[in-house]
């Protein structure tokens, strides 16, 4: 099962061995996902962290959402190999993809050097309010007892999370509707209204909105 995600910086690799940055250079990080979700708040820390290590050189989030991520990566193979460009992924989607998808535009193993591993989150399964579980033994009955409604949301298909969804429905002998999303703002806003049952994420996507009452955390991952 996927316990955890890990969130990778990456560049393109014809960048190994590019000179250091000109004073009046920005640094742009690339991001797949929509702005407020957990990816893009890691990326925009880690651009106010680096910035002391760079001279003062600007720091910019782009955020290039859709396709599970694969527009963003498609847009770091095909940047300028100057070094100015990097791309914050899961590292699900340097890794799961290849072996998901037919044809890719481009080669996770020779057009991009992976630079660092950022952090790793626990994965959680959320419902929204409108679901009545407050257990996943309370939810696997509800999904039984409603299996049109039972449908579960991820950040796109063939991510890691849609894949735990699918672990987690084969686990309990229940079928679960996918509902790939561009991210997690959209999904939760539909969570929220009662359009789809639950969420499968980071637990730091979900642990907020927990607190305030707006979805429920069933379940986590890892140890």
């Amino acid at each position: 099962m996927i316990h955890r995600r890990h969130f990778t910086l990456a560049a393109g690799a014809a960048t190994l061995g590019v000179p250091a940055f000109a004073q009046s250079d920005v640094l742009r990080i690339v991001v797949g996902f929509p702005a407020g979700g957990i990816v893009d708040v890691i990326a925009r820390e880690l651009g106010e962290a680096l910035k002391p290590h760079l001279g003062g050189r600007n720091v910019i989030v782009d955020n290039k959402p859709g396709a599970g991520g694969r527009i963003a990566v498609s847009a770091v193979k095909s940047a300028a190999p100057d070094g100015h460009t990097l791309l914050l992924t899961p590292a699900s989607i340097m890794t799961l993809y290849p072996h998901v998808f037919r044809k890719l535009p481009y080669d996770t193993g020779k057009d991009f050097a992976a630079v660092s591993t950022v952090c790793m989150s626990t994965n959680a399964l959320a419902v929204g309010k409108h679901v009545p579980a407050k257990t996943l033994g309370e939810f696997i009955t509800w999904c039984k007892a409603n299996p049109k409604e039972a449908t579960y949301a991820s950040p796109g298909a063939g991510s890691g999370p849609h894949f735990l969804g699918a672990q987690i429905a084969q686990a309990a002998g229940i079928e679960m509707l996918h509902v790939p999303y561009k991210g997690a703002p959209d999904i939760m806003n539909d969570l929220y209204g009662g359009r789809v049952a639950s969420f499968v994420t980071a637990l730091s996507n979900a642990l907020q909105p927990h607190k305030d009452g707006r979805m429920r955390v069933l379940v986590t991952t890892g140890e």
